[in-house]
């Protein structure tokens, strides 16, 4: 049997979103093709491993994300404004399908995880850091990159209070906090 690219899409999209909201530790390829409306043999037939899918996902998340943030740069040049587009991103995440980002859930895991997911999980987070200290540097604020590192962390934690009480409120004041900060 011939794979697709719209079983590959399915399957991806599938252990992408399983993967935001359960983390790697809680699903299955099985649950992947439940997910995905596929059989168990066509997920083994285009992954071997659960690594291989989930480097395979955080490849195309890559893309997909550094697209969103270089299209909030082609919006505006005001750095205010890159911020407020990024945070958009990140409650978006949580509010549509109660979703972590995908490195916040792998960072949480990070202890459980396989060498390639990790080292995708660090790549990833020290590009967005690299992009949020851009970000700080322009608006002429100190320790730019020590910012980078407490917004991210500050999302990332507000994601999970929020998740847990099932209320958006508590990521809505770590973005207040942060537009704040950056005034």
């Amino acid at each position: 049997m011939a794979v697709s690219q719209t079983m590959i899409d399915e399957i991806l999209d599938s252990a992408q979103m399983l993967a935001q909201q359960k983390g790697y530790a809680g699903f299955s390829f099985q649950d992947v093709a439940r997910c995905a409306g596929r059989t168990l043999s066509e997920v083994e037939q285009s992954y071997r491993t659960k690594e291989e899918l989930m480097i395979a996902v955080f490849s195309r998340y890559n893309r997909h994300f550094f697209a969103e943030l270089a299209a909030i740069v082609d919006r505006t040049q005001a750095p205010i404004e890159r911020l407020d587009g990024f945070m958009d991103l990140v409650r978006h995440t949580l509010v549509v399908g109660d979703r972590m980002c995908l490195c916040g859930m792998m960072m949480a895991e990070a202890a459980l995880l396989p060498t390639g997911i990790r080292q995708q999980t660090n790549s990833f987070t020290e590009a967005v850091i690299a992009w949020l200290s851009d970000q700080w540097r322009l608006l002429e604020k100190p320790d730019p990159a020590d910012l980078a590192v407490t917004t991210l962390a500050r999302l990332e934690g507000g994601m999970l209070l929020s998740r847990v009480s099932g209320d958006v409120k508590h990521l809505d004041l770590v973005i207040s906090e942060i537009r704040a900060d950056a005034a």
